[in-house]
């Protein structure tokens, strides 16, 4: 008698409420969004990543030529001897500004004894005390 009691105890344990329920095909979904199927969705995002793509190679490739373009020296005014890294600077010349020099490294080749007077001279002459590489000084 025990064992019935505890049997019939078992089956009065209260039904779940959260469960699946089975639903009719008359359901209406009209009041769910639907959206695209799956291939769909994948080549929708396939061609976005390949604009991406595109748009980021397009960009690295006008950096690179801007780049290209900016580093190449202009050609120097004809009639003038374009110095790189010379110590015999004399007047009259064209030096070309190389990379990690300033106009006062530039007025110490210039004139190693008064590099002052080189340095006024030069700045008067570009109007600024910057130096850029690549760009062409004539010496005075």
């Amino acid at each position: 008698m025990v064992a019935l009691e505890a049997l019939s105890e078992i089956q009065e344990v209260p039904s779940r409420q959260n469960h699946l329920r089975l639903v009719t095909s008359s359901y209406s979904t009209a009041g769910y969004r639907v959206g695209d199927n799956l291939a769909d969705r994948r080549a929708k995002r396939a061609r976005i990543l390949r604009r991406r793509r595109q748009v980021a190679a397009s960009l690295v490739l006008s950096v690179v030529g801007t780049f290209l373009l900016l580093s190449s020296a202009p050609a120097a005014p004809s009639g003038t001897a374009v110095l790189s890294a010379s110590s015999a600077l004399s007047a009259g010349q064209t030096y070309v500004v190389q990379g990690g020099e300033s106009l006062s490294s530039i007025a110490k080749l210039v004139n190693p004894e008064h590099p002052s007077i080189a340095f006024n001279v030069l700045e008067k002459q570009i109007g600024s005390s910057v130096v850029v590489p690549g760009e062409h000084l004539q010496i005075p």
